[in-house]
Order: structure tokens, then sequence, then C-alpha cells
């Protein structure tokens, strides 16, 4: 049997105000993840990433660019999610979050991108491959 590698990632959370901090890190473990970083001219009109997830396997997703953009997922045309984001405040989304996935249900194929101004995105999954 092969030996899996088992990959931690930390999110951790602070809010507070002067006389209260409240502070709330969750540890989600997982065998695969995606990570890239990508530099993505300006001005550019659905421009296609190459990127793939089954949405029921993924654990943790975090999505951050340098300048506000928009993402839409599987087409340019009739994206099956269309997630915009602001420079420099990434989006973070966990299994046991409140809130339903970026992506929707729908497996990704592909992502293509909006953007005016050159930007970095950065793209980090966690998945659990498990059978």
């Amino acid at each position: 049997m092969p030996k899996t590698l088992d990959i931690t990632q930390t999110i951790k959370d602070t809010s507070g105000t002067a006389t209260t901090l409240m502070s709330k890190t969750l540890s989600v473990a997982s065998e695969d993840v995606k990570s890239s970083e990508m530099a993505i001219i300006a001005n550019q009109t659905d421009k296609l990433i190459n990127f793939a997830m089954d949405v029921s396997q993924n654990k943790v997703l975090v999505l951050l660019s340098t300048q506000n953009c928009t993402i839409e997922t599987n087409s340019g045309s009739s994206p099956g999610a269309t997630i915009t984001l602001v420079a420099n405040k990434p989006l973070v989304w966990h299994d046991a979050s409140y809130f339903t996935h970026p992506f929707g249900s729908t497996d990704v194929t592909a992502l293509y991108i909006t953007n005016v101004l050159a930007l970095t995105l950065t793209i980090i999954a966690l998945d659990d491959i498990t059978p």
C-alpha cells in the first residue's frame, strides 16, 4: 500500500476590540494539495487557467489576488460559478464553514479570469482523496 503524506492547513481568524480579543484556529488535514501562484497580465477577458477540482472532495479553498478580478468556473460565457475577488483580500473557505462552497456543487474543469490591472493569483486547495 502506498504511503500517503498528510498535509495540514491552519486557518486562523482573530477579531477584537481594545478590550476583547477572540481568536480561533482551525486545522484541516488532507492527503492532496493543489497550490499555484501565477502572474496574469493586464486587460484579460476570460483568460483560461488550467485548474480542475472535484468539489465534493475539497476541504479547503483559498483564492487571493493582488488586484480586483473576476473568476468564472468551467466557462467564460456561461459559468458554473462567478467569484469577484477584491485586491489583497483572501477568499477562504473550509468544509466546516457556515457557507456553501464558492464554486457551488459542480466540479471545476477550468477557471476563466477577467481583470484590468496586472496581478498575481494564488490558489490553494486541500482535497480528501480517500476512496
